[in-house]
């Protein structure tokens, strides 16, 4: 009975500790499944990441670092990264939109670049440098240029339905010199369409809400006679009506956009001059301009 007795205890004693090592094993693995789970990445997630870091696609999110003095601006959850492309963000009137576009600029330090102003009732004008939109005597947009058009896109599609009119005008400088090979209404006008296409081909929105311009070198709102008055020349506008707006006094409230008394031109200034005295200012300006053009080689 005893050799029984010590057979059993022996076989309790063997039972207790296969359960013991199968629990150890079943812990283990289940460490092993977290650990797994946790170090796996979603590669589609990354690559948007990715994209957005290196501003590949104008279509990636816009990440913008924000400073860590200002509390109010940052998100709890994601430290100093904040999206600037939140859909609550988006605009829904003309007032929005101009906040929209305004906050954009100085989140991006934009300014040297972009001008945002409210004109009238319901009239939203923006004013891109050239520099940032294209390369000399060219009219293929940038990176830089289809990232802003893609953030105004957005916005502007948002509130499709609150517009009546997007005026996009483009305009070249006067180098004076008459045998120079790029047109400028063909340039000026290339430019404004490349604008309207990417919006209404990229973002979708309607074609006929568009109004594409190329003014030429018709339009300065500084001499010609500099180079630096040529780069405030070289330039997009776009001018965008609300459902409020009055279209009728739209071009008397944004004549102020361009200087046409101080900078007159045959094409689009106010004054009249005789033949003899065209003959002389042209002769003048071609004077002026020629010792610039070594220093400003091209048109746009």
């Amino acid at each position: 009975m005893s050799r029984r007795s010590r057979g059993g205890g022996e076989e309790d004693s063997a039972g207790s500790w296969l359960n013991t090592y199968s629990d150890m094993v079943t812990l283990l693995l289940t460490f092993f499944i977290v650990m797994y789970s946790l170090s796996s990445v979603n590669e589609e997630k990354f690559q948007e990441v990715a994209r957005a870091i290196r501003g590949d696609s104008p279509d990636s999110p816009q990440i913008v670092v924000m400073d860590s003095s200002n509390a109010s601006s940052t998100n709890s959850n994601t430290g100093y990264l904040k999206s600037s492309t939140s859909a609550n963000d988006l605009p829904d009137s003309m007032d929005a939109l101009y906040d929209y576009i305004n906050n954009y600029v100085k989140t991006n330090k934009r300014q040297a670049d972009i001008s945002v102003s409210k004109t009238g009732v319901g009239i939203v004008y923006i004013k891109f440098s050239n520099a940032m939109m294209f390369r000399p005597d060219d009219a293929t947009l940038t990176r830089e240029a289809q990232q802003t058009l893609g953030f105004l896109g957005k916005g502007l599609k948002n509130m499709e339905q609150k517009i009546q009119r997007i005026q996009v005008e483009g305009y070249t400088a006067d180098t004076g010199d008459p045998n120079y090979p790029i047109n400028d209404w063909k340039l000026s006008g290339e430019r404004a369409a490349s604008v309207v296409t990417y919006l209404n081909d990229g973002k979708g929105i309607k074609d006929s809400l568009f109004v594409s311009i190329g003014y030429g070198n018709t339009r300065p709102v500084a001499t010609n006679s500099t180079e630096a008055g040529r780069i405030k020349n070289r330039r997009v506008e776009m001018k965008i009506y609300g459902t409020e707006a009055n279209l009728k006094a739209a071009d008397a409230v944004l004549a102020g956009t361009y200087d046409a008394k101080k900078y007159p031109t045959t094409e689009g200034g106010s004054t009249t001059t005789s033949s003899a005295e065209k003959k002389t200012t042209s002769k003048a300006a071609s004077s002026a301009t020629s010792a610039q053009s070594a220093t400003s080689p091209y048109k746009d």
